[in-house]
């Protein structure tokens, strides 16, 4: 089961980075009574549709009279791209069919011929850190920009890091997925494509990740990770 505190965790850990990079979403936020509108069924193209994501059923949302339906697989169901800009705080809709991989992840058929198509590298020890485990890799090219370590209220030890690399975000994703997938990652987000990264997931009773990336506009070729890493005790709910 993934633990409460860490999604509360990589909410704050993702509000503290990204406000290094644009405002924070959040003050854009506004708390509503909906419901959950499990009796809605909904065809695509004639044939019967049931929208999920990660393996979970999802239902339309009723807000005043108004249903609201989950984009990405909405999206995915018509076979149109959908992606998430988080530095323009955008979801991005567009008429590129989207592909899936063999672990389920979708991503879309646009490339970005800019970016390295070598294999890639990942190496362990790049970061000067007190808690971050050495064996969790990044690409060799990866440069710190910002490295920050602290305890949760609780003494959880957390590592905040935001790094530049040139390492496409799809062979990234893939590389990182691969690696937290063989460590046990009970993934809870997941979006891989070439202009969005977001791994979310907790290896449960060890620890919690949140990788977020997005090409840096101000430097061609290169893009910005914000990696959080936060101890998960046993004994979390």
């Amino acid at each position: 089961m993934i633990s409460r505190k860490w999604i509360v965790t990589a909410c704050i850990a993702g509000a503290t980075l990204i406000g290094s990079t644009g405002v924070y979403a959040g003050a854009n936020l506004q708390s509503i009574s909906a419901y959950l509108n499990n009796g809605l069924s909904i065809q695509v193209n004639g044939s019967a549709y049931t929208p999920t994501a990660n393996g979970q059923t999802l239902a339309p949302i009723t807000y005043q009279g108004t249903t609201y339906l989950p984009v990405r697989s909405i999206a995915d169901a018509l076979q149109v791209g959908v992606k998430y800009d988080a530095t323009a705080n955008q979801v991005v809709i567009n008429s590129t069919a989207p592909t899936s991989t063999a672990n389920g992840t979708t991503s879309t058929t646009s490339t970005n011929t800019s970016m390295n198509t070598a294999p890639i590298t990942m190496t362990t020890q790049v970061f000067p850190t007190k808690y971050l485990p050495q064996d969790i890799p990044f690409p060799s090219d990866a440069h710190a920009t910002s490295v920050n370590e602290d305890l949760a209220g609780n003494g959880e030890k957390q590592s905040f890091i935001i790094y530049t690399t040139q390492e496409d975000l799809v062979t990234l994703g893939n590389a990182y997925q691969t690696y937290f997938e063989g460590q046990g990652l009970n993934e809870t987000n997941s979006i891989i494509d070439s202009d969005s990264l977001s791994i979310v997931g907790e290896v449960e009773g060890s620890y919690g990740i949140s990788i977020q990336g997005n090409p840096l506009p101000n430097q061609p070729n290169y893009n910005q990770i914000n990696f959080t890493w936060t101890e998960q005790p046993a004994s979390a709910d």
